[in-house]
């Protein structure tokens, strides 16, 4: 399970940035990822975007799509 990993991952590295990668949109999961740690919350069908995103969270800014569906 991605959430469990990433509370595991935090509660070891807290300073991990951590993206979720997932087929599932719904809000809740969103937030739930969130309060997980994860920085991002990427589609499966906008891997295109990764590497955008990746980097913004490599720079620590905001990213266009960092904590929404794609």
């Amino acid at each position: 399970d991605g959430l469990k990993a990433a509370r595991s991952i935090r509660s070891k590295f807290p300073q991990a940035r951590i993206i979720i990668l997932t087929q599932h949109d719904s809000p809740e999961l969103r937030e739930a990822a969130r309060a997980a740690g994860a920085v991002a919350y990427v589609m499966k069908d906008h891997l295109r975007d990764l590497r955008v995103i990746i980097s913004s969270v490599l720079l620590d800014s905001p990213s266009p799509n960092s904590g929404s569906s794609s």
